[in-house]
């Protein structure tokens, strides 16, 4: 029995509505091997069609099928909020963060790595690309942590997922804010020039400063804002 939410593999002669062959779930059985569909990244549905069989029965892709001869002992607890994006043709195994860029990889344990000078543990921020022609990669890569010590990785990972999140996303709006109030709107680079005359000697360099003191704390935009004012003050004496 075919059930809502099965991943199935259809008729080649309704293929050309998806990407591939494995890009669809069903919807709901309607009996005799034919169940409404739709693809995986829409929620489009399509009318019955016949189903060639049920792909939910072979495993599901992680560590383990990609690389079976990984210990198992050796994975250490992926913290929650990581899926297992682990591809074969890659050099072991990774864990995506969803939302943040953030991925870990995990190599091999000491002895079993194609390089053993290597660190274990590997986090980066970028951006990771399915799989296109048996290949997946990282772009855009800024490397956050290489480690052997799995503890050392474990508490890091909350600061480049969440809070340190947070506080790009606040140095972001707050060089925003600085540069707009300061020159009207006007383009950079000369908004920017213009900000730094406006300032005096408390450039937006002096305000990126100030953020790096906040460094414990979870939300330091109101902070930074009262001191920013403070120093415009300043400033503008």
């Amino acid at each position: 029995m075919i059930k809502a939410g099965d991943k199935v593999t259809i008729k080649p002669d309704f293929q050309d509505a998806g990407d591939s062959a494995f890009d669809w779930i069903a919807v709901d059985d309607e009996g005799n091997g034919r169940v409404s569909i739709k693809p995986t990244n829409t929620g489009l549905a399509f009318p019955p069609v016949n189903v060639v069989r049920v792909d939910m029965l072979e495993p599901a892709r992680g560590y383990a099928t990609e690389f079976p001869d990984f210990p198992a002992e050796a994975m250490p607890p992926i913290p929650e909020g990581f899926g297992d994006a682990s591809w074969r043709n890659d050099l072991c195994p990774c864990f995506q963060h969803e939302g943040s860029g953030v991925v870990l990889w995990v190599d091999y344990p000491k002895g079993m790595q194609e390089d053993d000078g290597s660190a274990r543990f590997n986090v980066v921020r970028c951006t990771m690309v399915d799989p296109v022609g048996g290949w997946q990669y990282c772009g855009d890569v800024v490397e956050l942590l290489a480690s052997d010590d799995w503890e050392e990785v474990a508490r890091a990972l909350p600061t480049f997922t969440g809070q340190q999140l947070e506080k790009e996303k606040c140095e972001d709006e707050f060089t925003r804010e600085t540069v707009d109030g300061l020159t009207d709107g006007m383009a950079l680079p000369v908004a920017m020039r213009v900000a730094r005359f406006r300032l005096g000697q408390a450039t937006i360099d002096d305000a990126r400063a100030m953020l790096a003191e906040e460094e414990a704390s979870a939300n330091p935009c109101p902070d930074l804002m009262a001191r920013l004012v403070e120093i415009i003050g300043k400033g503008a004496q």
